[in-house]
């Protein structure tokens, strides 16, 4: 498994986009707030050669083909942002990607 669906993978277990979350926990997520979790996952990882944002967006796309890139109005300003389809959903299309099902409450206390 890469490290960008090792890493998509703990995020759709924990059910939390954001490093930080806010009120909701699957919520749309800043597209640089993901690729910066993905890069520093990757690193403690020891991966040495982490993908480039546009390789990382591409990459979710292919797992989560429902994903969009939106510039959506925040109180800051505008920010690109990725938007995903509900969580269900991510988890069902990933199971489809990688050929498998998945018992998602493993490890849940």
């Amino acid at each position: 498994m890469s490290s960008v669906q090792k890493f998509w993978l703990d995020k759709l277990h924990g059910g939390v986009l954001k490093k930080y979350p806010d009120d909701e926990e699957w919520e749309d997520v800043g597209t640089t707030d993901l690729y910066d979790q993905y890069t520093d996952q990757a690193k403690s990882m020891g991966d040495r050669y982490t993908l480039s944002a546009i390789q990382f967006g591409k990459e979710l796309s292919n797992m989560c083909p429902g994903k969009e890139r939106k510039r959506l109005k925040k109180p800051y300003g505008r920010e690109w942002t990725y938007v995903f389809p509900d969580l269900e959903t991510c988890r069902k299309a990933f199971e489809a990607f990688i050929g498998q099902e998945i018992d998602w409450e493993v490890g849940v206390s």
